[in-house]
């Protein structure tokens, strides 16, 4: 027979030690990186977040039109934000603490001399150093595929680019991820959820030229993507942005880390005073 336990933060907390078990929590930390890169995910994230260099690279296999910038327009500045970045953070977050309670691992947590509000700040930092190590490698890769003529002559170029826009794609990560934790929380179906924010919120919204679409995540990285690595005009009509009206990059910056911390410390308050009933294996 299998019986079901509730676990209260008032009941795993009252054994809880003073200070904090630094040990647990790297092993906490190095435990859920492991997890969520272990399986067939990690390569599905990594083809997802590679399409560009892959495309690049059938193009001129098959001797189409080899345009560096137009490919770096359509795949870096559309495709992976509208689809790669949303996308791995719901894969990656809306699961921490749901597959702990579907797999019958939860109570191993919350038994841990640690404070559940950390436990589920650990395994979201674990969940965003993941996601942005995860975009930064494949965006070297693919600026080396789509300039790879570019790299003897303008290597110093092409790596400031990368570095601006591997930190864009990082800070709206950090927003994602915090958004996703929470939706993983409060949802049980939070996949079908996750997909519906991504398209009605950061897809639909985010193009309506009102001041709705400053409610989105994208919104700011299109903002800082225009200040930082200068698209031009074309960018700025396509997407209704009018840069002496829009924030400023600072803006951009303080929200989307903003809106990443405001949406963990959320979750993490939920976290220390939900209730969760996990089955546990009792003697027949």
């Amino acid at each position: 027979m299998s019986g079901s336990h509730s676990f209260s933060g008032v009941e795993t907390g009252r054994a809880r030690p003073a200070g904090l078990n630094w040990s647990g929590l790297l092993a906490l930390f190095v435990v859920t990186v492991k997890r969520l890169l272990a399986g067939k995910r990690l390569l599905g994230i990594g083809l997802l977040f590679l399409l560009p260099a892959l495309l690049t690279i059938l193009i001129r296999f098959q001797g189409g039109r080899d345009d560096p910038m137009e490919i770096e327009f359509a795949m870096l500045i559309i495709l992976i934000p509208h689809s790669a970045l949303p996308f791995t953070a719901l894969l990656l977050t809306s699961g921490l603490i749901q597959d702990e309670v579907e797999e019958q691992t939860l109570t191993y947590l919350l038994l841990r001399p640690l404070p559940r509000w950390l436990i589920y700040v650990t395994k979201l930092m674990a969940a965003v150093l993941t996601t942005i190590l995860i975009a930064t490698v494949c965006t070297a890769i693919n600026l080396a595929v789509i300039h790879f003529q570019d790299l003897s002559s303008q290597p110093l170029d092409l790596i400031q680019y990368w570095a601006k826009l591997s930190l864009t794609y990082a800070l709206a990560l950090f927003a994602y991820c915090g958004v996703f934790g929470l939706v993983g929380l409060l949802f049980r179906k939070s996949l079908p959820m996750g997909v519906v924010y991504i398209i009605f919120i950061e897809g639909l919204l985010a193009n309506i030229p009102f001041v709705v679409r400053k409610a989105t995540v994208i919104f700011y990285e299109r903002v800082l993507m225009l200040r930082w690595l200068d698209l031009g005009s074309e960018a700025r009509n396509a997407w209704s942005i009018d840069l002496d009206l829009a924030p400023s990059s600072t803006e951009c910056v303080l929200t989307l880390l903003g809106i990443g911390l405001v949406f963990a410390v959320v979750a993490a308050t939920w976290f220390t005073v939900r209730e969760f009933r996990v089955k546990t294996p009792e003697a027949t």
